[in-house]
């Protein structure tokens, strides 16, 4: 289960925001075209489009190649959590957080994070050590 989340999460930023919203209203929570149409005020057409543009993406995306380079900004916001995350430093990791961040569950694992407007928006935890070798990651650290 934990490694078809991994994968959906890293499907999903290869989407710009409007379409995973459709992916996932239309895929995951199966909702009704036209409701998720009413939700993010625009028609029922351009809820099927934008949905068929999510599953060409998903479909033409290699997930198992090497991931995409990260942005510098997301470098730096990427170290400032690692430090404050070593040093076990909460007001630091607090600062980084947006407002409405979510947090998932289990610490000390492979973790996902999302960021949005130079903020850590979601951070997603992935306990199974077996995942670490599909990122190319040691399955531990030695100091």
């Amino acid at each position: 289960r934990d490694s078809v989340r991994l994968a959906f999460i890293a499907a999903l930023q290869y989407l710009p925001p409007r379409q995973r919203a459709v992916l996932i209203l239309r895929e995951v929570l199966r909702w009704p075209a036209s409701e998720v149409a009413v939700l993010l005020d625009t028609t029922v057409v351009s809820v099927n489009s934008a949905l068929q543009r999510a599953r060409t993406t998903l479909a033409s995306t290699d997930l198992h190649a090497s991931p995409r380079p990260i942005d510098p900004d997301q470098q730096v916001l990427l170290d400032q959590y690692i430090d404050a995350f070593e040093r076990y430093d909460v007001d630091s990791l607090v600062a980084l957080l947006h407002d409405d961040a979510t947090f998932s569950m289990p610490p000390f694992a492979l973790v996902v994070m999302e960021t949005n407007d130079g903020r850590i928006s979601g951070l997603h935890h992935f306990l199974s050590p077996e995942l670490f070798a599909l990122f190319g990651l040691p399955s531990e650290l030695r100091g």
